[in-house]
């Protein structure tokens, strides 16, 4: 074989390597990608949600009418209402599920953050939002806001305490967590490298 015919394999075979080098350097950096798209994607529809409840509670105390977020009692807590007091006796289960409370359309988290859920993920476990020492899994409640799965939030300034975690397609998880007295509304993220949560 000539020196010339040696020098195109050799040629082709330097071409076809770096070829190779930037497909697998590109499916790495598009891997590495997904979960921090993932991540965004939880953190954005936390932070929506979070500013949601934020609106209602001020809507709540201008027009001294309640508001109330009221989520499924299935086992995925979804489809969600918002409602308002209408007729001035107070915002309840029964009373929404009565049709004397104005409501909105049912709202589901995926259908303004696809891939978004109410949920925690399914496999494993992760520490508990600080200062809790418990662990979570796949298994627990989502939506901690009271048996009747309701965060109300009053014409007074207060709203149900408690937390709801919303998952992503890669397992991230933020949570949406109110202080009722106040009604403090914070998003928290949950850092898998570290297992420890983070305010965002």
């Amino acid at each position: 074989m000539s020196r010339v015919a040696h020098g195109e394999r050799g040629q082709a075979l330097a071409v076809a390597i770096a070829v190779a080098s930037v497909a697998l350097a590109a499916a790495l950096a598009a891997a590495s990608l997904r979960p921090t798209a993932s991540r965004s994607e939880v953190a954005s529809a936390s932070a929506s949600f979070a500013a949601r409840v934020r609106e209602m509670s001020l809507a709540a105390i201008v027009d001294g009418s309640a508001r109330a977020v009221v989520f499924s009692m299935g086992d995925d807590a979804e489809p969600l209402l918002f409602a308002r007091d209408a007729d001035g006796g107070g915002l309840t289960r029964a009373s929404i599920d009565a049709g004397r409370e104005e409501t909105g359309v049912p709202f589901r988290m995926a259908r303004d953050h696809p891939g978004v859920s109410i949920g925690l993920p399914e496999s494993g476990t992760i520490a508990g939002i600080p200062p809790s020492s418990a662990r979570l899994d796949g298994g627990d409640p989502p939506v901690r806001v009271g048996s009747a799965r309701m965060l109300t939030l009053t014409p007074e300034g207060h709203a149900t305490s408690g937390t709801i975690y919303l998952s992503g397609r890669e397992g991230d998880v933020c949570a949406v967590v109110i202080y009722g007295a106040t009604v403090r509304v914070r998003v928290w993220c949950h850092d898998r490298v570290g297992d420890a949560w983070r305010m965002q």
